[in-house]
This record gives C-alpha cells, sequence and structure tokens, in this order.
C-alpha cells in the first residue's frame, strides 16, 4: 500500500478478535508499498498466530527493528529468519550483552532468547550501530538516547555482565523508531527505557519535526506519579494528534494520559491498525 500503515502484532492486551496476547510488543509497518517490523513479541508462538491472522507476509519484508535486546521484543525473530532467506535486523550492538532484572534473590535472565549465531546461520544480517539509522526514506532509528530531563536518570533495577561480573544496565540499546508522517512525526517506541520524554526531545533534535503521534511502550508501571504526570504533560505540550500507550505503559499513566490528553488518546492493543494518510 502507498501511504503508512502501523498494525499492533503483540501486546499485552487484544483489540480483535482471535489475536492472542502476551507480555510482549510487536508492529507491523507499511510505508509507500513497503513493509518492515519494529520488534517480535515474547513467544514464537503468539507472534506467528497474530501475524497469521493479520495477513503479514514474512517473505516480502525489507527489514526488522528492534528496539532493545529483552526477550519481550524478540522472540519471534527466528520464525521470520525461516520464512526469510536474507534478513536484515537493525539494532544497538548491545543487544547482544547478557541482561538481567534485579530483585529479590537470584538475578533473573531476561535477554535474547535465542543466539546470535544460530540466525547468522538461517541467513539474518545484523546491522549494528550505536548512531541514528536510516533504513529507507522516511523512517530513522534513533540510535543511543542521551538522558537529559531531570526525572529520567535512566533505567533502574537492570543488571548486565561485563566479564562475569555484575553490574548496572543503562539500556544504551533502547531507541526509537522515528517515521516521516503526513502531518509530523510518527515516535513508535519499543519501552521507553531512558525515558519518554528523552526520547521524544531526541527524536526532534534529530529530525527537526514536530510530533504527530506517539504509539508504544512508555515503561512508567513502577514510576511515580511526579514521572507520569510529567510525561503526560510533556505529551500534550508537543501537540501530538494521537497518543497510543501500550505494553509496560502501566494502568496508572495509561489512565493520566487519557485524562491529560482527552481525544488525542488512543486505547489500541494487538490488532489495532493505525493509517496515517
Amino acid at each position: 500500500m502507498k501511504g503508512l500503515r502501523i498494525s499492533v502484532v503483540v501486546d499485552n492486551w487484544t483489540a480483535k478478535q482471535r489475536l492472542r496476547g502476551e507480555h510482549g510488543l510487536s508492529f507491523f509497518i507499511e510505508k509507500d508499498g513497503k513493509s518492515f517490523l519494529f520488534d517480535t513479541g515474547q513467544s514464537m508462538e503468539v507472534f506467528t498466530h497474530n501475524a497469521s491472522v493479520l495477513g503479514i507476509n514474512f517473505g516480502a519484508l525489507k527489514g526488522v527493528f528492534l528496539s532493545h535486546g529483552h526477550y519481550d521484543h524478540t522472540g519471534g525473530l527466528p520464525v521470520i529468519a525461516r520464512e526469510k532467506k536474507e534478513l536484515f535486523v537493525y539494532a544497538h550492538p548491545h543487544i547482544f550483552h547478557k541482561k538481567y532484572a534485579a530483585g529479590e534473590g537470584e538475578l533473573r535472565s531476561i535477554g535474547l532468547p535465542w543466539e546470535k549465531e544460530d540466525l547468522v546461520k538461517e541467513g539474518v544480517r545484523f546491522l549494528c550501530a550505536e548512531k541514528p539509522v536510516e533504513p529507507a526514506p522516511g523512517l530513522m532509528l534513533t540510535g543511543e538516547i542521551p538522558l537529559v530531563t531531570s526525572y529520567e536518570a535512566g533505567p533502574k533495577n537492570f543488571v548486565t555482565k561485563r566479564e562475569s561480573r555484575p553490574a548496572a544496565d543503562m539500556l544504551l540499546d533502547d531507541q526509537a523508531l522515528l517515521i516521516e508522517g503526513p502531518q509530523g512525526l510518527i515516535v513508535v517506541l519499543g519501552c521507553s527505557h531512558r525515558g519518554v520524554v528523552n526520547t521524544l526531545r531526541h527524536a526532534v533534535k534529530l529530525t527537526g519535526e514536530k510530533i504527530q503521534a506517539v504509539i508504544g511502550g512508555m515503561h512508567l508501571r513502577s514510576s511515580s506519579p511526579v514521572v507520569i504526570g510529567a510525561t503526560a504533560g510533556y505529551l500534550q505540550e508537543t501537540g501530538a494528534t494521537l497518543v497510543a500507550p501500550l505494553h509496560c505503559t502501566g494502568p496508572a499513566a495509561v489512565y493520566a494520559c487519557r485524562s491529560v490528553l482527552g481525544e488525542r488518546f488512543y486505547p489500541a492493543g494487538a490488532g489495532t491498525v493505525l493509517e496515517f494518510v
């Protein structure tokens, strides 16, 4: 199709019958006759089922973009690799680092659920960069997102290992997808581990464009009311005409966005299709 259409393939919630929900996120993006995926959900089973219901042809994909190296955004990639002879996957090099969640007791592994070498054998070509990348006309991956706000100090309770020693994981691999829309910038978020406002400010700085829409995970489920309020307020200030929080945003932040944004708030889930013309 011409123009721009974004379909939610995987989310914690479903917005369409026959689709399945799970803790994960994936978007199917159709722009100017070309198709891409941004993230691939958590499990191969749910990702494959939902993609089939939505009529997605993996063989026609021009590329896959990974927002970061957590299991709930990367689990479906092996399915695509088996169906696409030469698959281009765009990501930050840190997605391959060992990643853990810190809580009570032992560290819990939350990194990639597959081995890089196995997918390379299947024909996957990983194109990794720390800086912004433009994989196709009208598309840009933000690369590393600087921490600039006083209230978004970076990820907490995430750990990586360097030479077998635990260290704080600041998730430098966290990035967003910027799409040139008909009336401004469409910002697609994975988890916003580096902060929603930090991400949006970086997007505007990179492109010089105003924001038309913000879609995706905002990772505010454990955030304080102050951070949630500041985030919702900034979303309002951008003038975005559509804001669709998904995945890890959390109920309190979803309610805050709905209260502040009014008609600009857009409820969404797996099966939601957004068209920008």
